[in-house]
């Protein structure tokens, strides 16, 4: 892992990521899980056939992409609303999903 990753890079917690086992008690951690898990669907399910594509069709950086997919950045949610818009998918994991209880 890079040195210069910012210290609430999630990779920094959960090694595995995006597929880390991640505890209850982390809600935050599990939504951005999700959240990349979600972005990371979009390149392999063919919708995005790279995670270049993704982010050309989105006007940012292939970068962004990877280091959301990969755990080395929290996005914002500029970039948040932008993949979404940009795909037209709701991407950004819900309140009412059983991972998170009745919020």
């Amino acid at each position: 892992m890079a040195s210069d990753l910012p210290a609430e890079a999630p990779v920094r917690r959960y090694a595995n990521w995006p597929n880390a086992h991640i505890e209850a008690h982390d809600p935050v951690m599990r939504k951005l899980q999700d959240f990349a898990r979600n972005v990371q669907k979009l390149t392999l399910d063919g919708s995005y056939p790279s995670a270049k594509d993704l982010a050309e069709a989105c006007g940012i950086p292939t970068s962004t992409i990877t280091r959301i997919i990969r755990g080395e950045m929290i996005p914002t949610g500029r970039v948040i609303a932008n993949i979404e818009v940009t795909t037209g998918k709701p991407l950004w994991p819900r309140h009412r999903s059983n991972r998170y209880g009745s919020q």
